[in-house]
């Protein structure tokens, strides 16, 4: 039922196999090939001139099997979704045709061709589409279909069996005589397995998209803990040394103290080897209490403000009583976030009054969940009302909006809770963290 035959429907047709082919040689090859365009194209376009819809099962069969002995036999996948556009505009134009042999016999011709345009301008439109905003995505999706060959041939399998059974039933209604609406009905159909056929494909590629994210995210992971272990490990010898150097310290200061008591020279030394010892066991970490810490990303916050502070001169407390599990996922950066706002202020506190330590403490109960206190000395005139301001900060003006930061956190997530408590000049606050 082609309006346009011959000549006449071999140029009318020919822009959507160059489009198509074209599009295929970017994905194929990553540039465009004039002469590869220009064979496959006159071919499709020939044999579906003299063949009709045989031709083009024809022509299918010869461009797969080429693609699959000189490509990858991945890329058949693409061709069978050419080939599925190529019988959407098929039909499309045939719907057109039937319309007006029911409705406007007299309008055959002007709606034939008004079907030809929609459908032709249909598709030029998708291709520049495709080449503008989703190229990547296409070649990304080849690449995994090409390193995932279970999954790519459960896929081509689908869609070359429904590609295949949808030509076929094309070439019967061709032969068979039957009444324009019945075969209005069963092309409308055909459109509908072709967008049915369309949009499993691209749910079941996006499932595999979120399938490799949770596999990376998975690796991810794998490599944190790997990457926590090692840190853990090389801690733990690191405190080994320390505690051997004290040990090597102590046995030397004995010594000096037996040989020579009376000795400015050795006093000197005595007072060297006092400092070192002073040094060292400010420079150990507790092993078993950062252990005991499973959360890999509050475990790095510890170490790196730990460190931050050491080289500042101030000794960051951390104590916990037990094992503290992982945070929630869905609370896990604001947790950090708020704890490192915390222990910023207390660090900057603890400099701002020249003092040289200041805690932070983890404690766990079942019943209550994970409870995280920084507690640093603070001016004795110092008000706990102020924490409450939209604008507080520790840092002195026009420096940040720590407290602000934080009361907005915890008015956005109901298991968070923060407890602000004062002792003489002794300030503690402590984030709740519900399970």
């Amino acid at each position: 039922m082609t309006p346009v035959p011959g000549f006449e429907y071999f140029f009318t047709f020919l822009p959507i196999y160059i489009a198509g082919i074209s599009v295929l040689s970017l994905i194929f090859y990553a540039r465009l090939k004039p002469g590869y365009i220009f064979f496959w194209s006159t071919l499709g376009m020939t044999l579906s001139t003299l063949f009709s819809t045989s031709g083009e099962i024809l022509f299918g069969i010869l461009y797969i099997a080429f693609m699959a002995y000189t490509d990858k036999p991945e890329d058949m996948l693409w061709i069978f979704l050419f080939m599925d556009l190529n019988l959407v505009n098929v039909n499309i134009q045939t719907i057109f045709v039937g319309i007006a042999e029911v409705f406007a016999p007299q309008m055959v011709d002007v709606i034939g061709w008004s079907g030809i345009f929609i459908s032709v301008a249909l598709y030029c439109f998708l291709v520049t589409w495709l080449l503008l905003t989703k190229m990547h995505v296409i070649l990304t999706v080849r690449e995994f279909m090409q390193k995932t060959h279970g999954i790519a041939k459960s896929v081509i399998i689908s869609t070359g069996t429904i590609c295949l059974l949808l030509y076929v039933l094309e070439v019967v209604l061709n032969i068979l005589t039957i009444p324009t609406p019945v075969e209005m009905f069963v092309l409308c159909v055909f459109l509908l397995s072709i967008g049915i056929n369309a949009f499993s494909i691209f749910s079941l590629l996006k499932a595999f998209k979120y399938n490799m994210e949770l596999t990376w995210l998975k690796q991810a992971e794998m490599a944190r803990k790997q990457y926590s272990a090692t840190i853990d490990e090389q801690r733990k010898q690191t405190n080994k040394i320390l505690h051997d150097y004290k040990n090597l310290l102590l046995t030397l200061q004995v010594s000096l103290n037996e040989t020579d008591k009376k000795s400015s020279s050795s006093s000197s030394t005595q007072a060297i080897i006092r400092q070192a010892q002073n040094s060292l066991s400010t420079a150990e970490i507790s092993n078993d209490m950062l252990a005991a810490v499973e959360s890999i990303p509050l475990k790095s916050l510890l170490y790196l403000k730990w460190n931050e502070a050491d080289n500042k001169g101030v000794e960051m407390l951390i104590r916990t009583d037990k094992q503290i599990p992982e945070v929630r996922a869905d609370l896990g950066l604001t947790v950090i976030r708020i704890l490192g706002i915390l222990i910023d202020n207390a660090l900057d506190e603890t400099l701002k009054l020249k003092e040289h330590q200041f805690e932070v403490l983890l404690l766990y109960k079942s019943s209550n969940g994970i409870e995280l206190t920084v507690a640093n000395n603070v001016p004795t005139n110092f008000d706990l009302k102020v924490l409450d301001g939209s604008g507080f900060t520790t840092k002195g003006p026009n420096h940040g909006q720590g407290m602000a930061i934080i009361n907005e956190l915890v008015q956005k997530y109901p298991d968070l809770n923060v407890r602000k408590k004062k002792r003489q000049n002794h300030l503690e606050i402590s984030l709740f963290v519900e399970e």
